[in-house]
């Protein structure tokens, strides 16, 4: 009754109360801890109080609810487990919270989608909530009329829009082999329309099927060719059955549609696809470049030209480059850039993002509108990006030793990595550079300073060591100073080295790693060597391309499949 507000102030980590009246707030949960107080409170979101002044606080990348009582300096689990599930006693990314006068517990389980109440146990407390509660496992209950109301209409609209694109997709299938025929029949011609297709089964160790992305309409026959990888001797298959190809498109980091797996090679003589006529500022010269994106859609290769100032994109084949964002000297305008270090683009891919190193900045470019700039992040020092295929981008920052995510329709990223600041710990980073998502948000780090390559889970409080460094002195493929960092199907981990020049292959629980291309010593021009091998990627042909920094140019090793 005096009126008192209780807020979740996310960004700076507390829980503040505002009196009736009063010109400031009061700080009554923070995140301020130390290696004897592991529970950390880091960007809160849900908040109630009960009636003896305990606060209950869920939070972002912490699947527990806990209850910080007056003057207490850490917070204390009442329900859920540290590890994120979906079993009765399990939370997944848990948001708002509220009691029933019987004090149960309700929490909306975000990442479950539904609605949790975990039932007050009478066995240690009476009807009244005080710091002693404790409480059975949850069960799932209906939301309130009005939240279920809401949800309803959501999911009715979505199923309207569904039913609709299923609609169009179903009349296009009947209408098109008609129009063709009908179009064929005008024309007097007395062949039918036939689609051949050449199914190609190629020895691997793992079931994968890829469509192509381009099909060939001819006068009197469509052809298309689609990639079966599984066990198996080669054969060919022919039907006149039509069929309808849709175009695929990479997941998140370009993971290849080809099969990689330990036993995959690469020629060893690369081709040289951009750059390679010494360094300068030509277009058809690369300065110290230092990150890539390939994009198969656009049949195009944008490369973060890092001492030019600028992001440049190479179309294949192409013997010069295109300025697409930058090239307005050195500067912090908006048009301006200043040593860019990667460079992705957005998931409708309508846009670069940029990280800005030098300025400090991650910044949105528009490839359709080159007056459409915007800055999405400031007071970063960012160096590597990736986005996930649900268009989340994940951001390195070397200076501040963390990780931080960025969801569409957010105005704040959130981090995600390395919450303990700088240090060699397992929940710490030191100076990390490239980094590498998977399809389940797992952030693979290249720990630049601490000589590792660390695996973040989702949600998860420490990393996992995925590629240690230097086992022992004997040991020649140990890992220095890692900088780019990609992974193949089976979880293998590629990386480079800004003090090698090879690029290795780590298989999971290996202590050393495997060259997979490049010479153990320095290299310069020749097509086997590398010098200061930066980012990484593959194309959808399992293709490696390695951004030689020391060279000023973008190798390309092919995949060996002889």
């Amino acid at each position: 009754g005096n009126h008192s507000v209780y807020v979740t102030d996310s960004s700076n980590n507390r829980v503040m109360k505002w009196m009736e009246n009063a010109t400031a707030g009061t700080m009554i949960a923070h995140g301020i801890v130390t290696d004897k107080h592991p529970i950390l409170l880091t960007q809160p979101r849900g908040v109630i109080v009960d009636h003896v002044g305990n606060i209950y606080i869920s939070m972002a990348g912490n699947n527990q609810i806990t209850r910080w009582s007056p003057g207490a300096t850490e917070g204390v689990p009442v329900v859920g487990k540290k590890q994120s599930g979906s079993g009765p006693t399990q939370l997944n990314d848990p948001y708002d919270l509220s009691f029933d006068e019987q004090g149960n517990l309700y929490v909306l389980d975000s990442g479950n989608s539904r609605l949790q109440k975990f039932v007050i146990d009478h066995k240690t407390t009476g009807m009244e909530i005080d710091d002693t509660v404790d409480v059975d496992e949850s069960i799932v209950v209906n939301l309130n009329p009005t939240r279920l109301q809401r949800l309803c209409e959501h999911f009715r609209k979505r199923k309207l829009i569904w039913t609709i694109v299923l609609i169009i997709l179903i009349v296009a299938i009947i209408v098109n082999p008609i129009v063709i025929v009908t179009m064929k029949k005008k024309k007097g011609e007395k062949t039918s329309t036939t689609q051949i297709t050449t199914v190609e089964i190629i020895t691997a160790t793992a079931v994968h099927i890829t469509t192509a992305t381009k099909i060939t309409t001819e006068k009197t026959a469509a052809v298309a060719a689609a990639t079966i990888i599984t066990t198996g001797k080669s054969a060919q298959i022919t039907t006149t059955e039509e069929i309808v190809q849709t175009a695929t498109t990479a997941t998140e980091e370009l993971i290849p549609l080809v099969i990689i797996n330990e036993d995959t090679k690469w020629k060893q003589s690369a081709t040289t696809v951009a750059g390679g006529n010494k360094r300068g500022d030509g277009l058809n010269q690369l300065k110290q470049p230092l990150g890539i994106y390939v994009d198969e859609d656009s049949e195009s290769i944008y490369i973060a030209d890092t001492d030019n100032n600028r992001i440049v994109r190479w179309k294949f084949g192409a013997k010069n480059g295109t300025i697409v964002a930058g090239g307005n000297g050195q500067g912090d305008n908006i048009d301006q850039l200043r040593s860019p270090t990667d460079i992705v683009l957005n998931k409708e891919k309508t846009s670069l993002i940029i990280c800005d190193s030098y300025n400090k900045r991650v910044i949105r470019w528009s490839l359709q509108n080159s007056q459409s700039k915007e800055i999405l992040i400031s007071d970063i020092s960012c160096w590597g990006l990736a986005i996930h295929n649900n268009g989340d981008l994940y951001i390195s920052d070397y200076k501040k030793h963390q990780i931080r995510r960025l969801q569409q329709g957010d105005k704040e990223a959130t981090i995600v990595v390395g919450y303990h600041g700088q240090g060699n710990q397992l929940n710490q980073l030191n100076e990390p550079k490239y980094i590498f998502v998977d399809k389940d948000h797992s952030v693979y780090v290249a720990d630049f300073k601490n000589n590792r390559v660390m695996k973040w889970m989702r949600n998860a409080f420490e990393g996992t060591l995925v590629a240690p460094g230097k086992a022992s002195d004997e040991s020649h493929n140990s890992l220095m100073k890692p900088i780019g960092v990609i992974v193949d199907h089976v979880g293998n981990i590629y990386v480079s080295n800004d003090y090698a020049f090879q690029i290795k292959r780590w298989s999971p629980g290996a202590k050393e790693g495997v060259p997979v291309v490049g010479e153990k010593q320095i290299g310069s021009d020749g097509p086997t060597e590398l010098s200061h091998p930066y980012d990484l990627s593959f194309d959808r042909q399992g293709n490696l391309y390695v951004l030689s920094y020391g060279t000023n140019r973008l190798q390309k090793f092919v995949i060996d499949r002889d």
